[in-house]
């Protein structure tokens, strides 16, 4: 088994791997001509509040280059050096300029998608519907550049099925993470730390969430890939959680996370009928998305308070 961290001969990386100079100059060309058209689109689109909160997410994505060589170390990618156009070297492994271009647009690019829908208000469902567009587009983004030997994937690793799909199909699920947690870290960034006004924040709060996302799902991965554990526990990991030859597949695991979910907000609406009923049974919620229980509350405090004004009032007239 690889580990990928002994420099500069890694056990199985295909170190006398040649660059494809030919790509490698239209993809450095042609990346940096995206990120300049979404630079530009980004800083008129956005307001001038929110603008450079954008741009510094875009900075963040380009950052998060520097997670790249611990990411192929541990997961055992391997870009080839020599003639290789490399913006550092760490852990035994080079990595291109290129990659900085397509963080930069990409990472970067989704979060700032993500981040204006989470300030207008997004549904879980438009927020599942991103997720599964950012793993398909990071699938369009990885396969060709495998298919013309750029990078590639060495070791025995999970959930390939060369060569159509030499990416292991676990990294697009993944991927689409990265993205979340840097819209998400945004996100509270300007509701809390005023980073609208102090944007340079966003780029250490989004490169460390972006880490984060790397590190969530890169780890199970990891350990077998550079241990003594076997890969199969990874390629066959729903038959390992499995229990009456049925298979635990990730729509039930967010199943049984939608049913937690479920269930505490029915046990939090209990508390808040609770604690209405011991402040005259008037309950309001306002949180969008529940507005129908506000109508109901407004007519039951409209009847007491005319039950009330029609006691008070023949209590007047009596005195009168």
């Amino acid at each position: 088994m690889s580990s990928g961290f002994p420099s500069p001969a890694l056990e199985g990386a295909p170190v006398d791997m040649a660059v494809n100079l030919g790509f490698q100059t239209q993809l450095v060309i042609s990346q940096s001509i995206i990120a300049l058209i979404i630079t530009v689109f980004v800083a008129r689109r956005s307001s001038a509040e929110t603008r450079w909160v954008n741009l510094m997410l875009l900075v963040a994505g380009g950052c998060s280059i520097l997670c790249e060589s611990l990411a192929d170390a541990l997961l055992l990618i391997w870009h080839p050096t020599p003639g290789q156009w490399n913006a550092y070297h760490a852990f035994g492994h080079y990595v291109p300029i290129w990659v900085a271009l397509v963080f930069y647009w990409s990472f970067g690019g989704q979060a700032i998608w993500l981040l204006h829908d989470l300030r207008a208000g997004v549904t879980r469902k438009k927020l599942w519907q991103l997720y599964w567009f950012f793993a398909f587009t990071d699938l369009l983004f990885e396969l060709p550049p495998l298919w013309m030997n750029v990078y590639v994937y060495y070791g025995t690793q999970p959930l390939v099925w060369p060569p159509i799909l030499a990416l292991p199909m676990y990294l697009p699920f993944g991927n689409a993470m990265v993205p979340v947690a840097a819209a998400v870290a945004a996100l509270m960034a300007e509701r809390h730390l005023n980073a609208r006004k102090q944007p340079w924040l966003v780029v250490p709060l989004a490169l460390t969430a972006m880490f984060c996302g790397i590190v969530m799902y890169g780890w199970p991965v990891a350990l077998p890939l550079n241990g003594d554990a076997p890969v199969w526990l990874i390629d066959d990991v729903d038959v390992g959680l499995a229990e009456d030859g049925e298979e635990v597949t990730l729509a039930s695991v967010f199943e049984v996370a939608r049913h937690v979910q479920v269930g505490i907000h029915l046990g939090l609406e209990d508390r808040q009928r609770a604690e209405a009923r011991e402040v005259g049974g008037m309950g309001v919620e306002s949180e969008g998305g529940r507005d129908q229980h506000v109508e109901p509350a407004l007519r039951r405090f409209a009847r007491r308070r005319s039950q009330l004004d029609a006691r008070h009032g023949a209590e007047l007239r009596s005195d009168e």
